[in-house]
């Protein structure tokens, strides 16, 4: 499930192309009372999911035309057929946030943050359970019988303004956060560009890291990795800072990004490529890039060649 949103959420992109914590923070006061506090998207993902993705959908639409955009909301349906609540939630969305672990992308952990008004699917109660929420402005619905890994144990409405969807295995850290507040140290992309990244990298595991040392120096070395991407006459211009831990390590990942850059002028990807800007003051590395509309068409169409 995971899977198929990150890649409906990039294929939207390439086809394109906190609140404050307070007392109590949702816990139960004295009397059994509950706190009133309103809360932001970002506030209910915790911190040991390392990427978040924002994709501004509103904006998408209006810069893509409305047929496109339609087109593209489909193409996302279908490939969240199977989990039916969080399809019918995409449909009026205008915005949506993705928490992962980067490094563990496959197994399906995630929340999945849906703005817009009124986008709480139809929960039927054969399969969802209203339970008791310490935040009077906070609606929890759990899912009766076990969910799959990759599917979705509870659904959160955030005042009518979002729609929280939690994977089983992130369950504890989501109460976690409502108990204590936001994470300090949780991913919070810039609600900038039709897509903004706010990824803090973690070392690889010792196999990969054995099979990859240069890579697993280079991460080693970063402490976070922000991006925005937005769209421009010429394409898709991409915006992104990597911050390194020293500026020797910031140093470390300009040339691998210069490397990477190099290497990928003589193929496929080289229109994309050969204007990339890398640049390096102190410990952040600044990367520049316009992806041409010709290349973001190719890499959308390219799996239906002959179709």
């Amino acid at each position: 499930m995971l899977r198929s949103a990150v890649a409906a959420a990039l294929g939207v992109l390439l086809a394109g192309c906190g609140g404050a914590a307070g007392s109590g923070n949702g816990r139960l006061i004295p009397g059994g009372a509950r706190v009133e506090r309103d809360l932001a998207p970002t506030d209910v993902l915790p911190a040991d999911l390392d990427l978040v993705v924002r994709i501004d959908l509103e904006r998408m639409r209006a810069g893509i035309g409305p047929t496109t955009a339609d087109a593209l909301s489909k193409r996302a349906l279908a490939q969240a057929a199977g989990e039916r609540e969080l399809a019918e939630a995409m449909a009026c969305a205008d915005a949506v946030w993705i928490g992962t672990r980067a490094a563990a992308i496959d197994t399906g952990d995630r929340v999945v943050v849906i703005e817009g008004k009124e986008c709480v699917p139809d929960l039927p109660r054969s399969r969802w359970e209203k339970v008791r929420s310490g935040n009077g402005r906070l609606a929890i619905f759990d899912r009766k019988g076990e969910a799959p890994r990759a599917g979705t144990a509870r659904i959160m409405n955030l005042g009518n303004r979002a729609t929280v969807f939690v994977s089983p295995v992130e369950l504890d850290s989501v109460k976690r956060v409502l108990d204590n507040g936001p994470d300090e140290k949780r991913a919070n992309p810039r609600t900038e560009g039709l897509v903004s990244v706010d990824l803090r990298p973690r070392p690889l595991p010792p196999g990969l890291a054995g099979r990859y040392p240069s890579i697993a120096a280079v991460l080693a070395g970063i402490e976070r990795v922000r991006g925005t991407a937005v769209l421009v006459d010429e394409g898709l211009s991409v915006d992104a800072q990597v911050i390194g831990v020293t500026a020797a390590g910031a140093q470390k990942a300009a040339r691998f990004l210069e490397g990477v850059r190099d290497s990928l002028k003589e193929g496929r990807f080289g229109d994309a490529v050969k204007g990339a800007k890398v640049d390096v003051v102190e410990k952040t590395v600044g990367v520049k890039v316009i992806v041409p509309a010709k290349v973001l068409l190719g890499l959308v169409g390219g799996g239906e060649k002959g179709k």
